[in-house]
């Protein structure tokens, strides 16, 4: 269920440039300076072709919050360039859940090389799940190298999404809330299960996303 709903808030999010200007009226809440500030950046990622969505729906979750104004202006900046960030590693022809849940990875701390290589397992337009997977595993306490690890193995060993999902229910049903002991000894066991790695056959990966460093 928790994967499910993450998906479909990143669908939710992923409807782009005329659900931002749609939305931008809401932010009436904080002064002129404030409005001014964050309508420039959703103008500037609108412009730069990425989901200007994703900063609206984190500037009203901090409205919702009560953030003040300087932390809003400064989590939609964070947004924005985790956005481009997602964009350059997963490469331009991404599809806009890719380039979200790739930002969403970025900021939980998953490393840009890493998104580098999800897409290299995955062709453009079927990465979200295992980007959106590896955010929660990294949610639920598994440090960033095992995460990294599992994701890498299961994307191998299934080009469906199957295995994917089945990684994300078993650690959720084993490790409920954040505790990184349980959530290690989790994701091991179920690696233990799946077996011996197969070898790596990356698809190709669009010309302009970056390269494994």
């Amino acid at each position: 269920m928790r994967l499910l709903r993450l998906v479909a808030a990143l669908v939710v999010l992923a409807q782009g440039p005329a659900l931002a200007a749609q939305e931008l009226p809401r932010l009436r809440q904080y002064d002129s300076a404030t409005q001014d500030s964050l309508r420039s950046i959703v103008a500037a990622v609108a412009a730069d072709r990425l989901p200007a969505s994703a900063v609206i729906n984190k500037v009203q979750e901090g409205a919702a919050r009560g953030a003040p104004a300087a932390r809003v202006i400064a989590v939609a900046r964070q947004v924005a360039s985790a956005l481009g960030d997602a964009r350059r590693a997963l490469g331009a022809e991404s599809h806009e859940n890719e380039i979200i849940a790739g930002a969403t990875a970025l900021r939980a701390g998953v490393p840009l090389d890493a998104l580098v290589e999800v897409r290299r397992e995955r062709p453009v337009g079927t990465a979200t799940t295992g980007l959106v997977v590896l955010t929660d595993l990294v949610s639920r306490g598994v440090g960033v190298p095992q995460a990294r690890e599992a994701m890498l193995r299961v994307l191998r060993a299934d080009r469906t999404d199957d295995a994917v999902r089945r990684l994300q229910s078993s650690v959720a049903h084993d490790v409920p809330g954040p505790d990184p002991a349980r959530a290690a000894r989790s994701v091991s066991r179920f690696l233990s299960a799946l077996g011996d790695p197969p070898p790596a056959t990356p698809t190709k990966s669009p010309p302009d996303a970056l390269e494994p460093g």
